[in-house]
């Protein structure tokens, strides 16, 4: 009998440890919720508040020692939220910790230790595309621009209608000589963002790789390698070589080619040239992702829209007005878009 009030008796206070934890869970939660809240409303001192009075009750809960620390981050806070995360990381190696420790050392320019938590933060969430973004990012800040490359890439499998991992992708090749990735990777931002000042910053970026090798009417020799060398001889030879045909065929109507031509006329060359002959020492993400995408797209009847679209930062105005004159293309090109099944592998 004795052994048997005994079981009962652990029971009942098992059973009420239990419950009075449950109850003071909620009441930390309860009390997490508000702060979030705060924080939200930008009321950063009241939310701390309100993460202590939670810790109170739950001194070792993960989330909410994460929420005071991102707070106090975005109060200005960042050594204080730094010496929390850093204790925090020991035990709660999540994807959040990393991540905001990463973009800590990311604005301190200690881009060693941010590529270190952000390539922590991947292994622990590899489908996590901002992470794989940061990582990129920071990457591009210490020129390591293969790596960048490699980070931006799995971005975007994850994540590909997020423009910020086509522009580090775009940044990257760049760097790396592969102007054709580029381009390519370019023109994918401009779908997703034509009229930003960033539209701005993509075609100077786009012109310059059209011409980055063309001298008037001769061409000089680029890249670093023979694989960055024949992409910029492509290049350069579907400019001169399009430009040419371009300028016959206006000096026969008795007009001029415009400064949309200069542009559009090469980029058609080159959409159509990374479909028919893609590069076997390029990436398979690329070749398929890109190369396949845009030379198909070069083939249809939608390109006079697709570069109006893409170019309207640049000429407002006037495409615009063409844009509105042509709406059934215009919306048959964004059906093409949306509807047209991509790879990445």
């Amino acid at each position: 009998m004795q052994t048997y009030h005994k079981s009962i008796l652990t029971l009942l206070l098992l059973f009420c440890s239990i419950t009075i934890f449950a109850q003071e869970n909620q009441a930390a939660m309860a009390l997490l919720k508000e702060g979030t809240a705060l924080h939200d409303a930008q009321k950063y001192p009241e939310a701390i508040a309100k993460y202590d009075a939670a810790l109170k009750i739950d001194p070792n809960n993960a989330i909410i020692i994460y929420e005071k620390a991102f707070t106090l981050y975005a109060s200005g806070k960042t050594d204080d939220a730094l010496t929390i995360l850093e204790k925090l990381v020991i035990t709660d190696k999540s994807a959040r910790t990393y991540a905001l420790l990463g973009n800590i050392y990311d604005e301190r320019k200690d881009f060693d230790k941010a590529i270190n938590n952000y390539t922590k933060g991947v292994a622990v969430a590899p489908k996590d595309g901002n992470l794989w973004y940061n990582l990129s990012v920071s990457y591009i800040i210490q020129k390591k621009y293969v790596q960048a490359e490699a980070a931006a890439t799995e971005a975007i499998k994850i994540n590909p209608k997020h423009p910020n991992s086509q522009r580090s992708y775009a940044m990257a090749t760049y760097n790396e000589g592969k102007h054709i990735n580029s381009i390519l990777a370019w023109c994918n931002f401009l779908i997703m963002e034509p009229q930003t000042q960033r539209s701005i910053e993509a075609l100077t970026y786009i012109k310059h790789m059209l011409y980055f090798n063309v001298k008037g009417n001769s061409m000089t020799m680029g890249g670093t390698d023979e694989s960055t060398k024949a992409q910029q001889i492509a290049i350069a030879l579907s400019v001169t070589s399009g430009l040419a045909i371009a300028q016959k065929a206006a000096s026969n109507k008795g007009t001029a080619i415009t400064r949309l031509d200069s542009l559009t006329i090469p980029l058609q060359f080159i959409l159509k040239l990374s479909g028919e002959k893609k590069d076997p020492a390029n990436t398979v993400f690329f070749n398929k992702y890109y190369a396949d995408f845009f030379g198909a797209l070069a083939n249809t009847e939608y390109m006079d829209a697709f570069f109006r679209y893409i170019t309207i930062s640049a000429f407002r105005n006037d495409n615009i007005a063409w844009l509105k004159e042509h709406q059934d293309n215009l919306k048959a090109l964004t059906t093409w878009i949306n509807t047209t099944k991509r790879e990445t592998e």
